[in-house]
């Protein structure tokens, strides 16, 4: 989405594009399998990008960094075929745990990592904090920080809303642990039982049976050892709710896009993504822009976007008795919660429009 948006808002000015659509996989759960369709899926989109670069107008290649098994080696084949054609590389990388992804490989493979990131003349993060993921791979002068951005929010939350109503909290991610969906029930269940409160969630349930390797690479430290112990538990717990939600003031909305995404933001009051780990989270960009406050913790690029009691409030991950304070602060200020709606609004349309960072992108692509 974030790609798309960038690709759209890209300035008619001093790079042109050639835009190779690379997607192997139309489903998440489907990405990192090795089999027969994603092979050939995978040499159907090589062989349009090999005839690309082998135009002379094609100078440098640009392209998003994945930190899985398959993802990564896939990778390694368009990084290494672009320097054999002379290209220079540019990679983006979209999320918060590179680190964690070469710490959980064999030594061989970290060599490979090592080396095919020789190759790449500059490597994209979403935060300055985010930086450090590559330390001992890309030195730090080959590294550039890139926000992302949203176009202009024209409709959004109703600025008149009932401050009467029951106020309701919205999660929007996948539905797992490594999102911090488990705390967010636990903060939740203590919350409704002196607050009155409700809880919208959405994204793709990912809790259970093959999903739980995924989750586990996203975690490190104490969150893995306690995500490794519990893991049964923890499942059903997520099952429960999931299963039971209507029962305890809750609605899953599913997997929200165009209208409905927005209709969830409209009818929400207050924004939560209590994650283990992120990159630069773009429900959290969409929301700010939908004049919500957020309670997020303290990962990835958020502690540079939500400036504390101002944006919202941040919190150490897997802290439950801090997700409470906060969101209990919100629920029962509705003024606060429109103070910091209307500043979210005007910081968002200021510091992250699309058609800003789309032209820092484009510095970065010239001068690469």
């Amino acid at each position: 989405v974030a790609s798309r948006l960038l690709l759209d808002a890209f300035p008619a000015g001093r790079v042109s594009l050639v835009h190779v659509r690379s997607n192997v996989r139309q489903s998440n759960m489907g990405k990192g399998v090795l089999d027969t369709a994603g092979v050939l899926s995978f040499l159907r989109v090589y062989g349009r990008f090999l005839n690309a670069i082998r135009k002379k107008e094609v100078k440098k290649v640009y392209l998003l960094l994945s930190s899985s098994v398959i993802g990564f080696l896939r990778d390694s084949v368009v990084i290494l075929s672009s320097r054999a054609f002379g290209k220079h590389i540019i990679v983006h990388y979209r999320g918060g745990n590179f680190h964690n992804f070469c710490a959980q490989r064999g030594v061989l493979f970290r060599l490979l990592i090592r080396v095919v990131l020789s190759k790449v003349s500059v490597v994209v993060v979403q935060a300055v904090a985010l930086k450090s993921m590559f330390k001992g791979l890309v030195d730090e002068e080959r590294i550039r920080v890139l926000h992302n951005g949203l176009p202009n929010i024209v409709n959004g939350r109703p600025e008149n809303i009932s401050q009467e109503r029951v106020c309701t909290l919205l999660f929007m991610g996948h539905v797992a642990f490594s999102k911090g969906f488990y705390d967010l029930i636990l903060a939740f269940m203590r919350l409704r039982s002196t607050v009155q409160i409700r809880l919208l969630f959405a994204g793709e349930q990912r809790f259970i049976g093959n999903a739980r390797k995924s989750i586990r690479a996203f975690l490190n430290g104490d969150a893995a050892k306690y995500f490794e112990e519990h893991a049964p538990h923890i499942e059903k717990t997520i099952q429960a709710f999931v299963d039971n939600a209507d029962s305890y003031g809750a609605r899953y909305l599913g997997v929200v896009d165009g209208e409905e995404k927005e209709r969830a933001f409209a009818t929400s009051d207050i924004f939560v993504l209590p994650s283990y780990t992120e990159g630069f989270s773009m429900s959290v960009l969409e929301a700010m822009a939908h004049g919500l406050p957020i309670v997020a913790t303290r990962v990835g690029a958020l502690p540079e976007i939500i400036k504390e009691g101002e944006h919202g409030f941040l919190v150490d991950p897997g802290d439950c008795d801090s997700i409470v304070g906060a969101l209990g602060t919100l629920a029962m200020s509705p003024s606060t919660r429109a103070e910091m709606g209307v500043r979210n609004r005007t910081y968002i349309r200021e510091r992250f429009r699309i058609e800003r960072i789309a032209g820092e992108l484009e510095t970065i692509l010239e001068e690469a």
